[in-house]
């Protein structure tokens, strides 16, 4: 709902004005406008109910004179509404006011920085409005007007979540009116920005747009993923059967230009799986590449890696491709074969029977700084921390997460958790570097998060229920609490029927237009659930009814 179609902005009240206000303003408009309409406002605004997504969507706590001169500002120079004394700092009056801006701009006549930089302004401010504090200022109002308060924070929440839902549909719209390669930019330049390349949660309005431009872009970047593939096929033939050095250069060519392609394309992409511990197809394709360097070595090839590493240069830090791959201790170029995977056991032996691992087998292997430096390692086998190996396979819970304020002083300076156990037992590391605690993370999710993620889907698949913190999940749904009206305590849901609330600290999810069904989890607290709202939020973007639809074919 753009500002000005806000019911209140339609017949030109405001949120003191009490209903015989409101009935004279709506007579008022009908005489010079659509009567229709008018009517229609007056109705949104006197149901308690319908007024709420009015009220949400106007400008809580901003006075009859501010928003007169906002609106003014709004109708004559959008695009100054940033420099704007009146406008608020924070909070939900500031999103609509940029929303409202941002959609009366021309995507192509505007700057890629301007732009970049109002989606973050817009993104921040969403971030920074608190429910508990919009609804008091919404109160406010209805005492004065003589409207009954709002007691149900639910609803109020709903209705912030229908913002959001607005906020992307206004950032799409401006980004589909700009060129394909100065959206491409500005995308990119948000995404960077807002996550400091990587190292930090974007606010959620910025993971929106990239979800949004990748269902948009994955026609192309499976497109060039398929073509990049086929091209080290090609160049692994022709360098085993000697084609001529012609052949493979133009090859080489080829696959370097479609790679940096690619990479321009799917680099917003691969930020937010990144952040979000989800593996993107950057790691398949630099594996891929990395293994064909091994391959061009093996045949003492050593000018055609040279030239494939030059043509990558624009790909940035730390997606070229490894140019020591394949090579032995002295230096000498080795055929690589595949071997045959050894796996361990189930049962762990003691750490002094195991054997010592290469440091190519070692996937995460730092000092942890809290109060003594210890150091943690992560095999594809194994966790060692404290004296202690964890096999993966005998690992059944995960939880990762940022302590909460409200537990700041029991964990002291740590800022991050990550728990790891199995049936019988567990252990957790904290983090105080924000850097160290994602390529934990990383590397946890490499090693046994993904594999555990299937195990539990193959589960739900078996026709078999799964806990999640307090309520049970099946392939078809999940139990939601009930919080208010009576009857039974918990309620069967479909998958279909499922929305994400998106609270702070926790991962909540409702039924659709229901505001007493919900259930919170709490990362820290529950095992597993950073494992199931990765597949509750995948589920929602393809579809489906079952939850093993995520299942790979």
């Amino acid at each position: 709902m753009d500002l000005f179609q806000n019911p209140f902005c339609r017949i030109n009240a405001r949120a003191h004005h009490n209903r015989g206000k409101l009935i004279e303003l709506a007579d008022m408009q009908g005489l010079v406008g659509d009567t229709d309409d008018a009517s229609l406002a007056l109705a949104n605004l006197t149901n308690p109910r319908k007024r709420l997504a009015a009220e949400v969507a106007w400008l809580p706590g901003v006075s009859a004179s501010q928003t007169d001169s906002l609106l003014q500002t709004l109708k004559t120079s959008p695009q100054s509404l940033l420099e704007s004394k009146n406008i608020p700092p924070d909070g939900m009056a500031r999103v609509n006011l940029l929303a409202a801006g941002m959609l009366r701009m021309n995507g192509a006549s505007c700057s890629m920085s301007f732009i970049a930089s109002w989606i973050l302004e817009m993104a921040y401010a969403f971030e920074s409005a608190d429910p508990e504090t919009l609804m008091m200022m919404i109160n406010e109002d209805r005492i004065v007007s003589g409207f009954p308060e709002v007691t149900n924070m639910s609803a109020v929440r709903e209705e912030i979540n229908e913002r959001r839902r607005y906020l992307r549909s206004v950032v799409m719209s401006v980004l589909n009116g700009m060129a394909a390669f100065k959206r491409l930019q500005t995308i990119t330049a948000v995404i960077e920005y807002s996550t400091d390349g990587g190292k930090q949660q974007a606010p959620s309005v910025i993971f929106d747009m990239v979800d949004m431009y990748e269902v948009e872009t994955k026609a192309a970047i499976t497109g060039y993923e398929r073509r990049i593939q086929l091209l080290i096929s090609q160049l692994r033939n022709s360098v085993a059967q000697n084609h001529g050095d012609s052949d493979a250069i133009n090859i080489i060519d080829a696959l370097a230009a479609d790679f940096v392609e690619w990479k321009y394309i799917a680099w917003p992409v691969h930020i937010c799986a990144k952040i979000r511990g989800l593996k993107s197809a950057r790691d398949a394709l630099k594996n891929m590449l990395s293994e064909l360097t091994s391959y061009l070595y093996g045949y003492n090839r050593q000018d055609f890696v040279e030239r494939l590493s030059c043509k990558l240069k624009a790909a940035p830090e730390g997606w070229e491709t490894e140019e020591t791959a394949g090579k032995d201790r002295e230096g000498n170029a080795v055929r690589t074969e595949p071997q045959t995977e050894q796996r361990q056991s189930s049962v762990t032996p003691p750490a002094d029977a195991q054997p010592e691992l290469s440091a190519e087998d070692i996937v995460f292997d730092m000092n942890v700084d809290i109060i003594s430096r210890e150091r943690v390692s992560v095999s594809s086998e194994w966790i060692e921390w404290r004296g202690v190996r964890w096999s993966m396979r005998s690992i059944t819970r995960l939880r990762w997460g940022r302590i909460p304020e409200e537990m700041a002083d029991v964990h002291g300076t740590a800022s991050y958790r990550v728990f790891w156990g199995d049936d019988t037992g567990c252990a957790f590391l904290d983090f105080i570097n924000s850097q160290a605690y994602e390529e934990f993370v990383r590397s946890l999710w490499k090693t046994v998060g993904l594999n555990l993620f299937y195990k539990i889907l193959a589960w739900l698949k078996n026709g078999r229920n799964y806990r999640f913190g307090s309520v049970m999940a099946n392939d078809f749904g999940i139990e939601l609490e009930r919080h208010k009206s009576a009857g039974s305590k918990k309620v069967f849901c479909v998958w279909d029927d499922i929305v994400i609330m998106d609270e702070p600290g926790v991962f909540c999810i409702g039924k659709k237009n229901n505001n007493d069904l919900w259930t919170d989890f709490k990362y820290l607290e529950d095992d597993n659930i950073n494992l199931l709202e990765n597949a509750v939020r995948i589920r929602a973007r393809r579809g489906g009814d079952k939850l093993s639809s995520l299942l790979p074919a």
